[in-house]
């Protein structure tokens, strides 16, 4: 059972479980995939954490909801949050089941459909960028991370302000123009590195039929990374039952 810690934001959290049940072949609901959700919205920002050592820690609530997906059946975690990852490595040694990496799960996607020293976007609120999450992992990769202008961060903070609001159809505008200048900058691809912004993206992406470079969805990475790995659990399983009855 995949468990999931949630709430960081409740939007986000949604539209992960969605891509996690679109990317399932089920035919019925048995052949779904189980998951549990721990979602707790009041876990304090993160970027803020990450930005002000004076902010209080998302940590120990953090820490909880991992705890009780482990108590509650979950075989594996996945965070449907990027900036949370700042505290991957802290997380994983508070459970003894295995907690899915989106940032690397995602790095590695975009690497294998790149050339070496391809420049790609960060779109990411201020403190995952400060935090080089995305930064860090491409460049291991071979290649070359672009942030936005310094002056243009404020305005991804309220794009994702509007995603938490369900403003997010406002706020279209506002990231195609920033991820634009990302492509005239000369990212041969654009990492979606803040989990609101795939929501807000949507819209975009309604409104033209090619952005000419491609759009990394992480979220989607992850929720098919949860499909893949509990639908081969489910062969292994199956393939046993079937070698214990032979016998």
């Amino acid at each position: 059972m995949i468990g999931v810690l949630g709430g960081m934001g409740p939007v986000a959290t949604v539209d992960f479980l969605n891509k996690m049940l679109a990317a399932t072949p089920a035919r019925t609901d048995q052949e779904h995939v189980p998951f549990v959700t721990y979602s707790d919205p009041a876990v304090p920002d993160r970027s803020t954490a990450i930005r002000d050592g004076r902010a209080p820690s998302p940590l120990p609530r953090m820490v909880n909801g991992v705890r009780a997906l482990e108590k509650a059946g979950a075989d594996l975690i996945a965070i449907p949050c990027n900036t949370a990852h700042y505290w991957y490595d802290q997380l994983t040694e508070a459970t003894s089941i295995p907690v899915l990496d989106m940032v690397a799960l995602a790095s590695k996607t975009i690497a294998a459909d790149l050339a070496d020293g391809a420049e790609v976007g960060i779109l990411a609120t201020r403190g995952t960028l400060a935090a080089r999450l995305y930064q860090k992992k491409l460049e291991q990769l071979g290649l070359h991370p672009l942030e936005p202008a310094p002056d243009r961060l404020c305005a991804i903070d309220k794009v994702v302000s509007a995603v938490k609001a369900n403003q997010a159809k406002s706020a279209a505008s506002t990231l195609k123009t920033i991820a634009a200048e990302l492509r005239e900058r000369g990212a041969h691809a654009i990492a979606l590195g803040c989990t609101e912004l795939p929501v807000c993206w949507h819209f975009v992406a309604a409104e033209i039929s090619d952005f000419g470079i491609p759009i990394i969805d992480p979220t989607t990475i992850l929720a098919e990374e949860c499909v893949r790995l509990e639908l081969a659990i489910r062969r292994r399983r199956y393939s046993a039952a079937q070698d214990m009855t032979a016998v």
